[in-house]
């Protein structure tokens, strides 16, 4: 039976939630999450060696369907204070969340207890690890669900202080902005910046432009960023441009080999667009003139081939003073068109 739409677009964001997953793995990334989009002075504090993935999952029954969670122990300045990050990877709006986390949490700290001696948890010192809840979301619509526990339970104004609450962070990746990202450094914001790419087209000017990020990473987070692309790419590999690249980034076996991979196909991608460019615009050209009958046809179809290739080459990602030179079009004609393309 062929999938629907719905179950096609489900398969997607299971591979994004996956390939977040394995990102998230690297302890480089998960200080970065915690550092750029948490951004508390705490996160500064924890050291990078410190950062111990927890191999267990705490999913319970009731969330049997749902992927599941990644928690990491942290240490803060050398001292021995044992702290739990539960992040949470979603997809879709969830409204059950605090509910989900609350059971997580209290699956963490019952684990924590039996990992002591009766006698050790009634002394007076002994205290529960702090548990920081975060939601990593990268769905479309708006995030709706109820971020603090007591806004989850009814009548919760009553009771002040004397009920259950505790609040989540929200990390959400589509309403990010991609100049902020851009300003970052490291795998997990050139994950994301790949990851909003709208299309084949849109993921090589992304691409493109970062090269120079690229070479920075060393080849273990090269290897992670590699199977997340390819991940991100996985929708798009009907066309055979798309499959060229899927083929050049399986083929990279190191860093430098995946940069030039990449490289090579982007300008054999610039080169076909800029050829096309030219070929519709003195087509369209000619024909405005036929039709008009006047040399100012000719010259607006000339006008109209200049336009089409400085499109082409503004969408390549070429710097606007260089589409200036190239094309013999005036700085601030081109600056319209990047307006224009832009807000198409």
């Amino acid at each position: 039976m062929e999938k629907t739409n719905v179950q096609r677009h489900e398969k997607v964001h299971q591979a994004d939630d996956k390939g977040y997953r394995a990102l998230l793995q690297s302890r480089k990334a998960f200080l970065q999450l915690l550092r750029y989009f948490v951004g508390l002075p705490w996160t500064e504090a924890i050291e990078e060696q410190s950062l111990q993935r927890v191999d267990k999952s705490f999913i319970l029954q009731d969330f049997a369907g749902k992927e599941a969670d990644l928690v990491y122990t942290c240490r803060l300045e050398g001292k021995d204070i044992i702290f739990y990050v539960l992040l949470e990877l979603q997809s879709t709006v969830d409204h059950q969340m605090p509910w989900r986390l609350l059971q997580y949490m209290t699956e963490i700290w019952r684990s924590h207890l039996r990992e002591h001696e009766s006698a050790k948890r009634r002394q007076s010192g002994f205290r529960l690890p702090s548990i920081v809840p975060v939601v990593l979301y990268n769905g479309k619509p708006e995030w709706t669900a109820q971020r603090r526990f007591r806004d989850y339970q009814s009548e919760c104004y009553r009771f002040d202080g004397h009920i259950v609450d505790f609040e989540y962070y929200l990390v959400d990746i589509a309403r990010m902005d991609d100049a902020h990202l851009e300003r970052l450094e490291g795998m997990l914001p050139l994950a994301l910046r790949l990851e909003r790419a709208g299309g084949y087209e849109s993921l090589l000017v992304r691409l493109k432009h970062s090269l120079d990020a690229l070479q920075k990473l060393d080849d273990t987070e090269l290897g992670l960023l590699q199977a997340f692309v390819l991940r991100v790419l996985a929708p798009f590999v009907e066309t055979p441009e798309a499959e060229a690249l899927r083929q050049a980034l399986v083929g990279s076996q190191e860093g430098l080999e995946m940069v030039s991979n990449i490289s090579r196909i982007l300008q054999k991608e610039i080169a076909k667009n800029r050829k096309e460019g030219l070929q519709e615009g003195i087509l369209e050209g000619r024909q405005e003139g036929i039709l008009e009958g006047r040399q100012e046809g000719l010259q607006e179809g000339l006008d109209l081939a200049r336009r089409t290739i400085a499109r082409k080459m503004i969408q390549d990602g070429m710097m606007e003073t260089k589409v200036a030179d190239m094309t013999g079009l005036s700085v601030d004609e081109i600056h319209v068109i990047a307006l224009e393309l832009r807000q198409s």
